[in-house]
């Protein structure tokens, strides 16, 4: 691959010629948008860094004294939001094994209805351990800050 003026291009040609003018568009601004996004998060992120996971409690404390918030509102407040998330995350599972095995189901041996639904079985399993990992390691880190 190499950068060109008008993208970026392989031999060939060019990787954005699938999309139309309109998803090519949109496919831009979003990118410009995100990578804005985690550059300020980051540089935001750099401000707030402490050096141990044990100053965090702190740093929570020190975050929220202006809000006047005690700090077991906003700790629960984030726990509820996680698990609505995490419910939220086991419907959508639910709902698309549902869907994957009607789809399935439904087939009556035709192979790219079966592959379909495979393929939907196998993105819902991967979406699940994803969400399974995140409340792991959420679990884990408000355990380390003593939340």
């Amino acid at each position: 691959m190499k950068m060109a003026a008008t993208g970026i291009q392989s031999v060939d040609g060019n990787l954005l010629s699938m999309f139309g003018k309109r998803t090519k568009k949109y496919l831009r601004i979003t990118t410009g948008v995100v990578v804005g996004l985690v550059l300020a998060g980051l540089q935001r992120a750099e401000a707030y860094a402490k050096k141990t996971i044990g100053d965090a409690g702190t740093a929570l404390n020190d975050a929220i004294a202006p809000t006047g918030l005690p700090k077991n509102e906003v700790a629960t407040y984030v726990g509820n939001v996680a698990r609505w998330f995490f419910g939220i995350t086991g419907l959508i599972f639910f709902l698309l094994m549902l869907y994957a095995g009607t789809i399935w189901f439904l087939a009556r041996g035709e192979e790219e209805k079966i592959a379909e639904a495979k393929k939907t079985i196998i993105a819902a399993i991967i979406g699940l351990l994803i969400a399974v990992s995140g409340f792991a390691i959420s679990t884990f880190v408000t355990g380390a800050v003593g939340l």
